[in-house]
């Protein structure tokens, strides 16, 4: 029986909403009410009828799964957090990622570049390499088990025919039986003597995905290519414009004897990188065949945009890239000569450049922010700003007039003689009054925003929209710059639901503000210099919209659980404000009772209300 949205698992997991279901269990996103973050919850759920027996020994391999999960640590992998039982059913808690899978990219697009597909397969390569010196084969790679991130970056999941492999021993402990997707699947993936399939077995898969990706079709299945040689078709058949050397790296990866195939997932990787042709086929690789793991060169994309969740206190902790057991990196025809160590790839020159998946839109170049627009200021500025301003251009005036008296006393502009000093008397500096707090409870000061650390090169921010609302503009501007600029999304361009979108940037500091299509300001950011990701609303949160129809501005809005001592910090924050007669500015909250209080720049109450029940959206309008 499916879970329903809302439903509440361990006091922690929100279930959002149902994302895939097989015959063995389903996949949901969920959030973590304890982190505050999206993640991805994978059920079993057996099938009905089964016997004790069978079903203990079920439970065991899912358990057996995350065990082993959760010591992975890869950037292209998704971690497993957590595992639990509730009910008759068993649950694996992963990070969530956001995207959409490689099938359905390749069903909306077709065939894609031959320099993206190498990115995508260095990058899966690399994240195989890993798990096999870790002893583990996934056998079920497939484009419906690569997920393709919004910026670029390809991520391998479902490990739910995940395999514990050790090359020097013929028997291997299998975590969930099964033959994989035929048309991705290895000949040695259909014997029921599962020991016979190795790590060279992901290679075909991962070959396979690669041909359909390329081609836009799924090859034919091993038995057909077995049954009816002819059945396959070269990838250069199918589509002219894939090079040579690229069709012999993936012909080498899909030959249907594993002995013809590549040794390792590091000579894979070398060949696709170097787009050398392949090799004349080796020898037989034998079984114990020591290995070298090292992660592939250049380094993958930075992870640091997407914040991993802290595994849970019962998982096991990652283990440290010295851990790693050897793979091969270069073909071994006899046992008894060591293999070389893995050499690095060559540099990210070397590779053909990425180009832009055509589903997402151009956007200002990295080099070069949009022009700025004429806007009213994009950060508030108090009236004491200009009451200092006044104060200190008069004290400064009165100064320079004594020591022109001074000066001239003294004789110095007419060589007079030689007067007594005369003793300028000190005027203390105008008291200004203290900042009103009318209400009873302490006001905690305002946290400063982060400090701006400048970077070399450029970096990314990026905008997950976890909302209700439709986000219409997106506006990065210097934090030296007094006006926001343009929009980075265009006039015709929106970030949906769910959707997310990366922004380049060259190195410095910018501040960001994201809004809906009514102007009213759903998220802003300050002083970012770094990889950063601005996230707009959540599962299970509601939005508490503040809209100003007042005369003055707001500077401080507090929002405070009504069982609270102090107001705590100030929402807007010491940047933000919330202009008169017009402006709006959307909070996201969780459900609860919570006490309201608006404040202009001079700390004066427009209004405050208390105990306001927030189950759901509410408008809290201020008017004079």
């Amino acid at each position: 029986m499916a879970l329903d949205a809302g439903q509440l698992l361990q006091d922690r997991y929100r279930i959002v909403t149902l994302l895939g279901e097989g015959g063995m269990g389903a996949v949901y996103r969920a959030w973590d009410t304890r982190l505050n973050v999206a993640v991805a919850l994978k059920e079993m759920r057996p099938q009905p009828g089964l016997d004790a027996a069978t079903l203990a020994g079920l439970r065991e391999q899912f358990r057996q799964e995350a065990t082993i999960l959760a010591r992975l640590s890869h950037p292209n992998l998704v971690r497993v957090t957590d595992f639990f039982e509730e009910g008759s059913n068993s649950y694996l808690v992963m990070d969530f990622v956001l995207g959409e899978s490689l099938a359905d990219k390749l069903t909306r697009e077709g065939p894609q570049p031959e320099a993206q597909v190498i990115e995508w397969g260095r990058q899966l390569l690399d994240a195989l390499a890993y798990c096999h010196a870790e002893g583990i084969i996934h056998r079920d790679i497939k484009p419906q088990n690569v997920i393709i991130h919004p910026n670029g970056k390809a991520m391998l999941v479902d490990f739910g025919l995940v395999k514990l492999w050790n090359p020097n021993d013929p028997r291997t402990q299998t975590i969930m039986r099964g033959m994989g997707t035929p048309e991705y699947a290895p000949p040695e993936q259909y014997d029921t003597q599962s020991s016979h399939t190795d790590a060279r077995s992901d290679l075909y898969s991962l070959g396979a995905t690669l041909y359909h990706a390329l081609t836009g079709q799924a090859p034919p299945t091993a038995t057909q290519r077995m049954a009816m040689p002819g059945a396959f078709k070269s990838p250069r058949t199918l589509n002219a414009r894939i090079s040579p050397a690229m069709e012999a790296v993936i012909s080498r990866a899909m030959e249907l004897q594993l002995d013809r195939r590549f040794p390792s997932a590091a000579a894979m990787l070398d060949a696709l990188v170097s787009q050398r042709p392949a090799p004349a086929m080796p020898s037989p690789i034998p079984a114990e065949a020591p290995s070298a793991y090292q992660p592939s060169a250049p380094p993958l994309p930075s992870a640091a945009a997407y914040p991993p969740l802290p595994s849970a206190g019962q998982m096991p902790p990652a283990p440290s890239a010295a851990a790693y057991s050897p793979l091969p990196s270069t073909v071994q025809i006899p046992s008894a000569t060591p293999a070389a160590p893995y050499s690095p790839l060559p540099s990210a020159g070397q590779i053909p450049p990425v180009p832009p998946a055509a589903a997402y839109p151009s956007f200002p170049s990295a080099g070069q922010l949009p022009p700025a627009a004429a806007e009213s200021p994009k950060k508030r500025r108090s009236p004491w700003v200009w009451i200092l301003g006044g104060l200190g251009t008069l004290i400064l005036g009165a100064s320079l007039i004594c020591g022109l008296v001074v000066w001239l006393g003294n004789g110095s502009l007419f060589g007079g003689g030689t007067a007594t000093p005369t003793a300028i008397v000190g005027v203390p500096p105008t008291s200004l009054p203290e900042l009103a707090t009318p209400t009873s409870r302490v006001v905690v000061p305002p946290t400063s925003g982060p400090t701006a650390v400048p970077s070399t090169g450029s970096f990314q921010i990026t905008v997950d929209n976890y909302s209700g609302y439709t986000i219409c503009y997106v506006q990065i501007s210097s934090s030296e710059a007094e006006d926001w600029g343009e929009d980075w999304l265009g006039g015709d361009e929106y970030l949906y639901p769910n959707d997310s979108r990366a922004f380049e940037v060259p190195a410095g500091a910018y501040d960001v503000r994201v809004s809906d299509c009514d102007e009213m300001v759903l998220a802003t950011a300050w002083g970012v210099s770094d990889d950063y990701t601005l996230t707009v609303g959540g599962p299970g949160l509601v939005a508490l919209r503040v809209k100003n129809e007042s005369s003055v501005e707001i500077c401080y809005v507090y929002i405070s659980d009504v069982t609270a001592d102090s107001w705590g910090e100030d929402w807007l924050g010491t940047s933000e404000s919330i202009a008169a007669q017009s402006g709006q500015r959307i909070f996201f909250l969780n459900p609860g009772t919570y006490d309201l209080l608006a404040q202009d720049c001079d700390g004066n109450d427009l209004v405050s209300e208390f105990q306001v029940e927030l189950q759901s959206d509410k408008d809290w309008t201020i008017s004079d």
